[in-house]
């Protein structure tokens, strides 16, 4: 009689955990103080519009890990709460990015402390400085309607930074509810042919494992990769494995790579797991030697 196999994929479970938006605020707010305040000075002494989005949307990148941080430290699993968070966080940070920076700007005239606590203050000031500007583009002072679009861009690039990173490390991210942490991938070291890529999906979707002994490996710079997913326990029921298609053309500034998943986060067993990493013993055997040196 024939038998269904049924692939088992991971499924997160949208636990909320009120620790992880407490402790995402607490950590983002804790590295806001300190970069908006690197980002002030620089902006004020340095007076390079391009130098200056650089140095703020680095600065901006560097609070939402620090958010992420907390919310994975806090082991929220509700995704829609946390970019909520995420959202609150990015209006937060520019409040004491804005506070920090005209701060340093009035050269202390204007108290950070009064400035936070003070809203309304603030946005008149921010009003002030835009009707007057502060700062040149090609020889022309940046003022008025321009500055204010400028202003609202800046504003929305925070808030899609936070959204990016959310994006990338929180909805994508994979839950251990075994020994309760976050998993962590890892790209196996070995290329395939992407020739294989039909076998390999249907016979990770059948159970059908024979793919592994048919397997070959490629020097192209397009390849199939494997990347495993485990919890920091090392838990034996959480094996999660991904196929990538990785593709790599040409482009104006050198190559540029292109990934995407065939197939992701399938719940696979220890034993399956040591098929997979035997291929990198082969691998090693069929990679040329490198050339003597003498």
């Amino acid at each position: 009689m024939e038998t269904y196999y049924e692939p088992a994929f991971y499924k997160h479970n949208e636990k909320f955990n009120i620790l992880g938006p407490l402790l995402g605020l607490a950590f983002g707010t804790a590295a806001a103080f300190p970069l908006a305040f690197g980002y002030a000075y620089i902006a004020r002494y340095i007076p390079f519009i391009y130098l200056n989005w650089i140095v703020s949307f680095g600065a901006v990148f560097l609070v939402a890990l620090a958010f992420v941080a907390g919310e994975r430290m806090g082991k929220n699993r509700n995704r829609g709460a946390s970019l909520i968070s995420a959202l609150i966080m990015s209006v937060i940070t520019l409040y004491i990015f804005w506070a920090a920076f005209l701060h340093v700007l009035s050269k202390g005239a204007f108290s950070f402390t009064s400035l936070l606590f003070h809203p309304k203050d603030m946005m008149r000031l921010i009003e002030a400085l835009v009707e007057v500007g502060w700062f040149s583009l090609k020889r022309a002072r940046v003022r008025g309607l321009f500055y204010g679009i400028l202003l609202a861009v800046e504003a929305a690039v925070y808030v899609g930074i936070f959204i990016a990173v959310w994006w990338s490390m929180l909805l994508q991210g994979v839950f251990c509810e075994g020994c309760n942490s976050w998993g962590s991938e890892e790209k196996l070291p070995f290329p395939v042919d992407q020739g294989h890529a039909p076998q390999i999906v249907a016979g990770m979707k059948t159970g059908d494992w024979s793919f592994i002994s048919q397997l070959s490996f490629t020097s192209h710079p397009s390849t199939l990769l494997f990347e495993i997913t485990r919890c920091s326990g090392n838990c034996p029921s959480f094996i999660l494995l991904s196929l990538i298609k990785n593709d790599v053309i040409q482009g104006k500034d050198g190559p540029e790579a292109t990934e995407t998943y065939l197939l992701k986060n399938l719940h696979i067993t220890g034993e399956q797991l040591e098929q997979i990493n035997s291929l990198e013993a082969l691998f090693q055997q069929d990679a040329p030697a490198e050339p003597p040196v003498y």
